[in-house]
């Protein structure tokens, strides 16, 4: 069994967001469960995960759908062909790297993940992006934003999820090797 995340105050953080931005979409799900299947979202405790969908002139900033991702480090010195040349070209394109031997099956996702919410959700975003790809970006909008409730039948206790997608723009850097630009993404919001 994990130990739970220290506790997050959802509540405080959408209020932060609201107070942040204007004009964002909300979802709101609660899902009821017997205790039994609560005791593993009450382990994990609250989470707040940020997603950012970075559009610049070569598409959408993308990374394995299967969550893998290369450690910060490698440079991306990968030679890709990504103007039928010889991999001089432009930013690496994701039918490229399918191509080249990235075991992701054309499933790319925006770059982002779990954050423990103390600092500002933009900025750990922001960070999240380059560590996964490379590419330094700037959070300018929040999309849309998904809150999941879960609830256990027998107690009433419950255990939240914040998801938030931000809009960003590419700043610096080029896509290392396990992220690409894309000309579609999947932008999940929640994984329960």
């Amino acid at each position: 069994m994990t130990a739970p995340q220290a506790a997050v105050d959802v509540p405080a953080l959408l209020d932060a967001l609201y107070d942040s931005y204007d004009g964002f979409d909300v979802s709101q799900t609660t899902v009821s469960v017997g205790a039994e299947e609560f005791a593993a979202f009450a382990d994990r405790g609250d989470v707040v995960e940020v997603r950012v969908r970075v559009e610049g002139s070569e598409g959408l900033l993308g990374v394995p759908g299967d969550g893998r991702v290369p450690a910060g480090g490698d440079d991306g010195s990968r030679e890709v062909a990504t103007d039928g040349a010889d991999g001089d070209g432009p930013l690496p394109r994701a039918e490229r790297w399918q191509d080249g031997g990235n075991d992701t099956d054309g499933d790319w996702r925006t770059p982002g993940g779990i954050v423990d919410g103390r600092n500002s959700l933009a900025s750990a975003a922001e960070v999240l992006v380059h560590d996964q790809t490379g590419v330094d970006c700037r959070v300018e909008d929040l999309l849309r934003v998904s809150l999941v409730s879960v609830q256990c039948e027998e107690t009433g206790d419950e255990v939240w999820e914040l998801t938030a997608l931000f809009a960003g723009r590419p700043e610096m850097g080029a896509p290392r090797r396990g992220a690409a630009w894309c000309e579609q993404l999947a932008e999940p919001l929640s994984p329960f």
